[in-house]
């Protein structure tokens, strides 16, 4: 690492958030951060530095003045010096003397829709001690109090749960989770580690999705349906049967399209 990223990475504030992604979905997730940390006393100084891997596009500047993103050469607008890292230089940053005195010097969000690729950033993080993955739930959502044992912040980490969300009696949920704006899931309802579910979904009773599964905007499963891991549901498509094969499915009843994600 040289000492110019040293130099940067060192003027960091304490009460920044690492953003692991930096398109859309990310910038959706930086509202929760901000919200969450004003909700619990922080200023308009909070900050946001997205963690990108080296060689990407320039990230478009976000509307939000308090979030910079900025491209790989370190260059930033105005008086503000935040920049898009690479991942090589957090990981540079998390095996430094200083972050090494810190259990909890790196607060984390995966701001990445793609199951597989949140899994395999959890997978090369997962020797290191020292940062922990935040959990949001926004303001709008409802949770049942006979669900809310199993979403408490000290049972899981790095779940999302959006706006508008409704979660009713008996839903569990596994790690990595994110339950995308206006989605409901009904009683007895069991998501897998990493999987997604769609804005505007419904997930109807005694429904089981396995892990790593994306359930596209506005699908439907109907009661008493199990998908296995690994399934990708196209947008606006109605789960009518068990799902035994990875893949990807679309239309209404919901049809194998091919191998793989969309």
């Amino acid at each position: 690492m040289s000492s110019d990223t040293k130099e940067r990475l060192t003027n960091i504030p304490p009460n920044t958030t690492f953003m692991f992604g930096a398109g859309g979905h990310a910038r959706e997730l930086s509202e929760f951060v901000l919200h969450n940390q004003s909700m619990s006393g922080g200023n308009n100084e909070s900050c946001i530095v997205y963690v990108t891997p080296t060689g990407t596009e320039k990230v478009l500047r976000t509307h939000k003045p308090n979030i910079a993103v900025f491209d790989n050469l370190g260059t930033s607008p105005d008086d503000e010096f935040f920049d898009t890292i690479t991942e090589n230089e957090f990981i540079g940053m998390l095996e430094s003397e200083e972050a090494q005195d810190n259990p909890t010097s790196a607060s984390v969000v995966l701001g990445i829709g793609s199951p597989k690729i949140r899994e395999k950033v959890v997978y090369r993080l997962q020797k290191y001690r020292n940062i922990h993955y935040q959990n949001f739930y926004a303001v709008g959502s409802h949770i049942s109090k006979f669900s809310w044992e199993r979403f408490c912040p000290e049972t899981f980490t790095g779940l999302i749960v959006g706006p508008g969300c409704v979660i009713t009696v008996g839903v569990s949920v596994g790690q990595h989770v994110h339950l995308n704006t206006s989605c409901t899931l009904c009683h007895d309802v069991n998501i897998g580690d990493f999987s997604i579910i769609g804005p505007g979904s419904v997930i109807c009773g005694n429904v089981d999705i396995g892990k790593r599964c994306c359930i596209g905007a506005g699908a439907t499963v109907i009661d008493n349906v199990s998908i296995t891991d690994d399934v990708t549901l196209g947008a606006g498509a109605t789960v009518v049967e068990n799902i035994t094969k990875p893949g990807t499915y679309v239309g209404t009843p919901a049809k194998f399209l091919k191998q793989g994600s969309l």
